[in-house]
């Protein structure tokens, strides 16, 4: 794990550089189907904890370097031991965002970074945790504290220092703050269901709620729209829902699919598409999925 509150900050969600028309574009197939019942997935509800972030320091004597007996050994290969019970029984799941507070030490206890040293808390969705901590962070509940004992072995490839120097062992403090539930994933994340609808170019499509707006985007348009976008595998890899806030995007700014679908939609429309992967990212940068997708998109106005 490299120095400081930079290992746990060095693990973020990667910018997805996405490539790049009215309402009507003709399906393969003309059904007309009611719509079907929404699959609802909204901004996710947040469960915030006012707990008062203070620097902190390791106990006089302690020994920070080696896990006591009493410290649990994850799955993962770190230890940790509860210094401060939550409440509730609501954990993290992998694809939950967090609000973390934490502080670093060395193994003699002298404190190396701390959360109050910068701007805000760490917030990062639990699958992209360091490994030796994602698992720590999944079993906690709201306003707990744990001890994280962190072997330099597991260190994530890519960190900063990773090279520059051998990994080396840390002891970190967690306090798990907030908890913003991911949004559901689709049950047909894997492949699109027999009702869904088809355009010419392969996009697959279905309405999960219609609005009650007749506008609709064109290829030129900025839109407003809650999404979310996953592999299929189920990986969610993309979601302003979980961010709290909408995404604002030229239409050509899209993945080739997703414009497309978009520009199917009336204002308050909320869709799925699902995206084959020559209209999603077989184009774009290395960190973008590969494969296909699938999105859940409201569309919330034509800026």
């Amino acid at each position: 794990m490299s120095t400081g509150g930079a290992v746990i900050r060095a693990v973020t969600l990667a910018a997805l550089a996405w490539p790049g028309g009215g309402c009507r574009v003709a399906p393969e197939r003309a059904p007309s189907p009611k719509p079907t019942p929404a699959v609802e997935s909204p901004v996710a509800p947040t469960v915030p904890v006012a707990l008062k972030t203070t620097a902190r320091t390791a106990a006089l004597g302690e020994d920070m370097a080696v896990p006591p007996r009493d410290a649990r050994h994850e799955p993962c290969g770190s230890f940790s031991r509860l210094l401060v019970a939550g409440s509730g029984e609501q954990r993290p799941n992998d694809d939950d965002r967090v609000l973390l507070e934490y502080a670093t030490f060395a193994g003699s206890g002298q404190p190396l970074d701390d959360s109050t040293s910068h701007d805000e808390p760490l917030a990062e969705s639990v699958r992209n945790l360091p490994p030796g901590v994602a698992c720590v962070v999944k079993r906690m509940r709201l306003g707990e504290s744990r001890r994280v004992w962190l072997r330099g072995s597991l260190q994530q490839e890519g960190a900063p220092d990773a090279r520059a120097k051998p990994p080396v062992d840390r002891t970190i403090d967690i306090r798990l703050l907030k908890l913003t539930r991911a949004p559901q994933r689709p049950l047909d994340y894997a492949s699109p269901p027999r009702r869904a609808q088809r355009t010419r170019t392969g996009l697959q499509f279905e309405l999960l709620r219609r609005g009650s707006q007749q506008r609709c985007p064109v290829a030129s348009s900025r839109v407003s729209i809650y999404h979310s976008g996953w592999t299929n595998r189920g990986v969610l890899f993309e979601s302003s829902a979980l961010a709290g806030q909408p995404a604002s995007y030229l239409i050509y700014e899209l993945p080739t699919g997703l414009a497309e679908g978009v520009q199917l939609m009336h204002v308050g429309d909320k869709m799925r598409f699902w995206l084959p992967e020559r209209l999603a990212y077989a184009n774009a940068n290395r960190s973008a999925p590969r494969g296909p997708v699938v999105f859940d998109v409201e569309l919330l106005a034509i800026d």
